[in-house]
Order: C-alpha cells, then sequence, then structure tokens
C-alpha cells in the first residue's frame, strides 16, 4: 500500500506524472512553469544534505538551470519480523527545466536497525530511471506563441456557446449514491481566447486531444487552479459528436 507523507507530495506526483504521461512531458504553459519552480521545487541547499540526492548524483547530473519538485511516500511492506510495520519511504524526484520534466527518478530506501532491533534510519540504497525525455524532443509550443491568459467566462446558470480544443482528461473513482466506486472524468477545452474550461462528469466521451470542437454548455461556477482561471460547466453538448462513430475508431486505434 502506498501512502504518501503529504498533501503535497501526493499533489506533486499526481501533476507531474500526468504531464509525464499525458504531454509528453512538457509544460502547458510559461504560468504552469513558474509555478512549478516558484512554489513546488525542492531547495536544493537542503537536497545537496540528503542521502537520496547523494544516491542520484551518482548517476545523474544537473544542468545549472534545473531545479527539483520532490514527492515521498511510504510503502507497507506488512509487518517487520522484529515487531511493527514494515514501512520504507520512497523518494521520487522529478527533474524539471523551464521547459517541463527532464526526468523522473525513484529512489528507494532500505532499513538499519540498532542493536534491539528497532528501525532507526531509511538510507537511500538504489535509484532508478522511471522515465527520460527523449533527445529529439520538441519544445513546447507555448515557447512559440503569445498564448493569452485564461479569464472566467459568463455568470453562474448561463448557457453558452464556443469553439474549443479539446486539451485533455483525466479521470478520478468516487463512491456513487449508493458508496459503489464510480470513475468519473475530468475534461478540459479552450477556447480562441484562451479561456479554459472543465468539464466534471461520470459521461464517457472519446474525443482526441487538440481537435477542434463546437459545444454549448452551462456556466457552473469560476475558480483558480494552480494560478489560472477556470469555468467550470455542467450539461455539455458536443454538436456533430456521433458516439457509435467514435467508439469505433476508438476501438481501431487500440486494435
Amino acid at each position: 500500500m502506498k501512502d504518501f507523507i503529504s498533501e503535497l507530495d501526493k499533489e506533486n506526483f499526481i501533476s507531474l506524472k500526468g504531464i509525464v504521461n499525458n504531454n509528453y512531458g512538457n509544460f502547458k504553459s510559461i504560468k504552469q512553469a513558474n509555478f512549478f519552480k516558484e512554489n513546488r521545487s525542492f531547495p536544493l541547499r537542503e537536497a545537496k544534505g540528503s542521502d537520496w540526492f547523494a544516491k542520484m548524483a551518482e548517476n545523474i547530473s544537473l544542468d545549472e538551470e534545473d531545479f527539483l519538485v520532490v514527492s515521498r511516500v511510504e510503502i507497507d511492506f506488512g509487518i517487520h519480523k522484529r515487531g511493527g510495520k514494515g514501512l520504507r519511504p520512497i523518494t521520487y524526484v522529478f527533474i524539471c527545466d523551464i521547459y517541463g520534466v527532464k526526468s523522473f527518478i525513484k529512489i528507494t530506501h532500505t532499513h538499519e536497525t540498532d542493536d534491539t532491533g528497532k528501525v532507526w534510519r531509511y538510507p537511500a540504497n538504489k535509484c532508478t530511471i522511471e522515465w527520460e525525455r527523449l533527445d529529439d524532443w520538441e519544445k513546447p509550443s507555448y515557447l512559440e506563441e503569445d498564448t493569452p491568459e485564461s479569464s472566467f467566462v459568463g455568470q453562474s446558470g448561463e448557457r453558452i456557446e464556443r469553439k474549443v480544443k479539446f486539451e485533455g482528461e483525466h479521470t478520478f473513482e468516487k463512491k456513487d449514491y449508493f458508496g459503489n466506486p464510480q470513475t468519473n472524468f475530468i475534461y478540459k477545452f479552450r477556447d480562441n481566447e484562451g479561456n479554459l474550461y472543465v468539464w466534471f462528469t461520470t459521461c464517457v466521451k472519446f474525443l482526441k486531444k487538440g481537435e477542434s470542437l463546437d459545444i454549448r454548455m452551462t456556466i457552473k461556477e469560476h475558480n483558480n487552479f494552480r494560478d489560472e482561471k477556470q469555468t467550470i460547466v455542467s450539461r455539455v453538448y458536443i454538436k456533430d459528436y456521433d458516439e457509435d462513430e467514435r467508439l469505433q475508431r476508438s476501438r481501431e486505434e487500440v486494435v
């Protein structure tokens, strides 16, 4: 079982692992890049005094402009043979630059015991590179174009229509009314003015990242997430959306 040390550790891991999985490691905007660099980077002076940094430095060197985002978890290996839970820390390190994640590192820790068998420290013992940016990677497009900042759109309850591009989706599990686990989806769209629309739903939609869509939606509320303004919407209708055709296309792509 994996337990994050704190909510910040959990959010760092989920956010940057999502960027690695869904956007080839690239940040989506200069604002997002600055957010992680200014608000989530691990102090380098403190990192250099840790055993996990020393273990990482055995195989990996940092460039001057790099910064680190760290996520710490504990893995339960069951009951220790001398008593107590067999918890061992894992340190995940995302090596980043202004463009995005360069490397995703996993550092495992062992445990050392004193004469009585009590665990007294967890030194780093193995460093694994889980993912690295390709040598022929393409710089994110936000560096080449002046992307406008997102603004709030409309008023709560207002029904609007927009031409948008689909930015991607995320899923999470949540219990339904009867207490059963249910998959929920977060769909993100952005219009030509740079405004971001976020739709939370249990509906499955077969959408392709970057495709242009005509959508009708109801404004639910406004909020800020990671220093970006978001318009939360509901009752989204996608014009000319053929469920059967897109389902078939999705199956063919899997094959």
